[in-house]
């Protein structure tokens, strides 16, 4: 099964992976277009640029992209290099014993997804991103707040000064 948080890597890899060199993408700028919290994305760049996918720029006009080293590969920077960061820490985890059968479709299916994988270039899918229309912020959420209603003046006397003058009109 593949984990939410190996998803949302991806997102923020692709996201980096289709600017184009040179100019690096800022946390709150993955935030905005991918809708998810800087401190959850702030984790998931740690990952990659401790394993070396990423590089960071600080200061103004600072921010991440991706090693150039690694785009010049020939092979590209697969889809594995990001999910192969998650996959060996949940394989690290004990695992319950189970027969040797169902090891086995377990493994010939970490195999297979490995393959599929390693096959898929993640420069190719950054290249089909389409980054003018931003997604939006994410403080606005998936909650539908209605608008604030008009504030109303009330049309009649509001005090009893205003309730008393309304009563003996003033001479002239």
């Amino acid at each position: 099964m593949i984990s939410r948080k190996v998803i949302k890597a991806v997102e923020a890899a692709v996201l980096v992976a289709a600017r184009t060199p040179g100019r690096p993408v800022t946390v709150k700028e993955m935030s905005d277009r991918l809708g998810m919290s800087v401190g959850y994305l702030e984790v998931l760049v740690r990952d990659l640029r401790e394993h070396g996918l990423l590089l960071a720029h600080r200061g103004p006009g600072g921010g991440y992209q991706f090693n150039a080293s690694r785009l010049r590969d020939p092979s590209g920077v697969s889809l594995w290099d990001v999910v192969r960061i998650y996959q060996d820490q949940e394989e690290a985890e004990p695992v319950s014993q189970a027969p040797d059968v169902f090891l086995a479709v377990e493994q010939a299916l970490q195999d297979s997804f490995r393959r599929a994988c390693e096959a898929i270039n993640l420069l190719d899918i950054a290249a089909g991103l389409e980054l003018s229309v931003p997604r939006p912020l994410a403080a606005e959420g998936p909650f539908k707040l209605k608008p604030l209603a008009r504030p109303m003046l009330p049309r009649g006397v509001s005090s009893v000064f205003q309730w008393a003058s309304s009563l003996c009109p003033e001479p002239a």
